[in-house]
């Protein structure tokens, strides 16, 4: 919920500008419009290149660039430039192994452990809840996200096979029964990648290329790791001193999360093959209708069960765009690029956009979507009463309980913990860092935003009898007051007392070096207690500034070590190093040591430290290779 609240922001906060510079915003209403309305954002976020396609059911209205694929060589987007497509790449997985069911070579209900018992699985469930091959394309087998060191390869040889998939073995622990939770997790898709290749007896990658995305009319478009010879490649940039930087093209180990390479010409192809219910251009289909009807719904969530079947499905996900109009389609981030492919059916209308440079794309995403929609009738927002018998059980304090993995998750779980209340017939989700956000009920047990047209929300209860509230794909689990606060009070405490010795040790100095004027001998451990938790807490700050501030870019430009990531790397064990080397030196001269006040002081600043590193090392934290991202 955090994160939606940053994106709403940045919207507004561009539309505001746009009004600021004497331009009210409005929706684009003809083609012209849309492109100039388009370059003017460019233009205000820094993106260089904008790689769009536009298209009806029956024609394309665009397919093409805006701005420039290569700034250094002044190269123009063309319908031929080849843009990194990222997470796009599972709706292409997907239809990978959809192909396989309906040749009936695996089912989507297989357990994954019965089609490839050599893969590194570890489910505790695994007698009475195993993994499937649909908890793998729904994100719902429980697995974690990619950790350090599992994205980008920076060596010159490429893991294939088997080899691939171990790479990802940590993030393949099973943290809550499949089939109930959703979890977005990249290594799911590694599998489902490796499925392919087990099934089809031919590489992957290979196998997407010739059997999935030729069919569709994607003739210059692959999944292939590297870049190929003979193809024109839109170059990634991230801005950086007042100028464009290069980033560059670093390889996934394992691409069946993310590899894919698409241009617009390719994807006008594909996205009118989704408008035609698969019928491909020969007159034949692609896959079954009812397959495509498959992958737009939800079926294996607990909101699911519940009557949500709108969220992630099959490699394809739904979300509410412009006029309230629901697509369907995914998202992409990779490297520099982010990228989008949206589509309604029963409107006939789709798009796909991407941009070579990491920025927020959802301003463009959303004057397209407005562009596409503008002959779209007026939607009538579902609204229901609310079921209060139901619902009183409900009330009271949640905890994001649905992380993507072991390294976020407690950030994520600090950051998404609210308490919901009734006001009249409306929930209150209130966050207890900040923001409010209102729930209309649409059904029994499923909720919308006031804000929204359709569904998001539904209560449920999981098979151990939790009580829990899904919003979007998260999961939030019932918790008692102190379950929801006590978290965030500890921390916010901790950095409070760790702050304040950032005071303490100035103040400690200042007096040691008026005592020494004085005549009074150099007491060495006492300069050791007073000056290293200083030391400690300084270096602490400085290296979770510059982690915060490097974390995005380190991501982007896929480089090796550098300095700030050096000294991110040694920042947390000098802290932890501070802190012990204090502990030892109080345990030695504790009896030496004036005054109860200093002595309760230094034994709070201590705990406070050691609360902290156990933070870091639990979390993955305690030495962060942003090298390895």
């Amino acid at each position: 919920m955090l994160t939606r609240f940053i994106v709403t922001c940045m919207f507004y906060g561009l539309l505001m500008a746009s009004t600021a510079h004497g331009q009210a915003p409005t929706s684009p209403r003809t083609l012209a419009q849309l492109t100039d309305t388009l370059r003017r954002v460019m233009a205000q976020q820094r993106i260089p290149g904008l790689m769009l396609v536009l298209t009806t059911r029956d024609s394309v209205l665009f397919a093409g660039g805006l701005g420039l694929a290569d700034v250094d060589k002044q190269e123009v987007v063309s319908s031929a430039h080849l843009f990194r497509m990222g997470s796009v790449t599972k709706l292409f997985t997907t239809l990978g192994i959809l192909q396989l069911v309906q040749a009936g070579k695996l089912s989507l209900d297989d357990p994954v452990r019965k089609l490839a018992p050599e893969l590194p699985i570890d489910n505790p469930w695994e007698a009475t809840n195993p993994v499937r091959v649909i908890h793998l394309l729904e994100h719902t087998a429980g697995f974690g996200d990619k950790l350090p060191g599992q994205s980008a390869n920076l060596d010159p040889v490429d893991e294939r096979g088997l080899a691939s998939i171990r790479r990802f073995a940590p993030s393949l622990r099973v943290r809550w029964k499949p089939g109930e939770r959703h979890s977005y997790a990249n290594p799911g898709y590694n599998v489902a990648a490796y499925l392919i290749e087990k099934a089809a007896g031919m590489p992957w990658d290979s196998y997407v290329d010739q059997r999935v995305l030729r069919p569709l009319g994607m003739a210059i478009s692959s999944v292939a790791l590297r870049e190929q010879p003979g193809k024109r490649y839109a170059k990634g940039y991230y801005w950086h001193g007042n100028t464009y930087q290069k980033a560059a093209f670093v390889p996934l180990y394992q691409g069946g999360n993310g590899s894919l390479q698409a241009s617009a010409a390719d994807l006008a192809h594909c996205l009118q093959a989704y408008l035609r219910e698969w019928k491909l251009a020969n007159g034949k289909s692609f896959l079954s209708a009812d397959l495509l009807h498959q992958t737009e719904r939800v079926h294996t969530t607990l909101a699911a069960r519940a009557g949500l079947d709108q969220g992630y499905g099959l490699g394809n996900t739904s979300w509410e765009g412009a006029n309230g109009i629901l697509f369907q389609g995914h998202t992409g981030s990779i490297g520099a690029f982010m990228s989008s492919v949206g589509y309604n059916r029963q409107l006939g209308i789709g798009y796909a956009c991407a941009i070579n440079v990491h920025q927020n794309l959802y301003p463009i995403e959303r004057l397209i979507q407005a562009f596409l929609t503008q002959a779209a009738s007026d939607l009538s927002p579902i609204t229901k009463p609310i079921d209060q018998p139901f619902v009183t059980p409900y009330l009271g304090y949640y905890r994001f309980a649905s992380p993507k993995n072991l390294v976020t998750g407690f950030l994520e779980s600090l950051q998404h913990s609210f308490r919901l209340q009734q006001q009249g017939d409306t929930l209150i989700e209130r966050e207890l860092l900040g923001g409010r956000f209102p729930l209309v009920a649409t059904g029994p047990v499923t909720f919308r935003g006031a804000w929204n047209h359709h569904p998001t929300v539904a209560l449920v209860t999981d098979s151990d009898g939790n009580r829990a509230l899904m919003e979007g794909g998260l999961y939030y689990q019932q918790v008692s007051w102190a379950g929801a606060w006590v978290p965030i009070i500890l921390l916010l405490t901790s950095l409070v007392i760790l702050l304040s010795g950032l005071l303490a040790g100035p103040i400690w100095l200042v007096q040691g070096i008026r005592g020494r004027f004085q005549g009074s001998s150099w007491d060495y451990p006492a300069w050791g207690y007073r000056l290293l938790p200083l030391v400690g807490s300084g270096v602490f700050f400085w290296a979770l500034f510059r982690l915060f501030t490097q974390y995005d870019r380190h991501t982007i430009v896929g480089t090796s070590a550098t300095a700030d990531s050096w000294y991110i790397f040694s920042g947390f064990w000098v802290f932890t190093l501070c802190f012990g080397l204090t502990t030892y030196l109080l345990i030695q001269h504790w009896s030496k040591l004036a005054g109860k006040w200093r002595k309760g002081y230094l034994i709070l600043l201590l705990l406070t430290g050691g609360y902290l590193i156990s933070l870091l090392a639990i979390n993955g934290w305690l030495s962060p290779t942003l090298w390895a991202l």
